[in-house]
């Protein structure tokens, strides 16, 4: 809708143009043909991390004539913070199929033809997305799976370096890998599972005495 408007100031007059947006109503449930999509959404969290890491100090030892002290192994612990992007469920309001909105009509009141026959885009060759594929406002939706996210064009995936952002979360090294990571201990230390970020000290006495064998001959 254009208004135009005209007003003088003494002897100068001037005429002001005003463009309105023809869609005066928002799409609301309830309203004529108007119908619920649940659609697929990428959020991006910032998760905290309790961290710790080991460090010799040196301690003071009472009840010595002179200044003695000794090194001791202290766990220190931090915070820190990455980033994650998950994939959620979103329900948003559209027209129903079939239907499209009119100026100045409440929902969607102009019926438009659907060919039953002519397949839905994601339907063909994914819609051109190389992951995720879905259909909003009339249009094709790309996303990516955890792990993941969306390159310039687009349409395709690229791979997220974890490692990055927080170390990936691993108390020694970081290793990313495609669509994921791992972490790995320095030489010396070893992870607490298999599944573990954190890593603890390898006794290298003790496993060694385990190993060693002592041969007594009899004579």
């Amino acid at each position: 809708m254009i208004l135009v408007w005209r007003f003088c100031v003494f002897t100068n007059c001037f005429i002001a143009v005003f463009v309105l947006s023809t869609w005066t109503f928002d799409l609301q449930p309830g309203s004529p043909n108007v119908c619920s999509f649940v659609r697929p959404q990428v959020v991006r969290d910032r998760i905290s991390e309790l961290r710790s890491y080991p460090r010799t100090v040196p301690v003071l030892i009472n009840g010595c004539n002179k200044v003695c002290m000794r090194y001791v192994t202290r766990t220190f612990y931090y915070t820190s913070y990455r980033e994650v992007d998950r994939m959620v469920q979103r329900t948003v309001f559209d027209c129903c199929e079939g239907w499209t909105r009119a100026a100045g009509q409440a929902g969607c009141q102009r019926r438009v033809f659907v060919d039953q026959e002519q397949p839905l885009p994601c339907a063909v060759q994914n819609g051109g997305c190389q992951s995720i594929c879905s259909h909003q406002d009339n249009r094709v939706v790309c996303a990516c799976h955890r792990g993941f996210r969306l390159a310039a064009d687009l349409s395709s995936c690229l791979d997220v370096n974890e490692c990055l952002v927080g170390n990936g979360g691993c108390q020694s090294r970081c290793v990313n890998t495609y669509g994921s990571h791992r972490c790995e201990c320095a030489r010396g230390y070893k992870k607490l599972s298999a599944s573990s970020s954190r890593c603890k000290d390898i006794d290298e006495c003790s496993e060694r005495a385990l190993t060693d064998t002592s041969v007594q001959d009899v004579v």
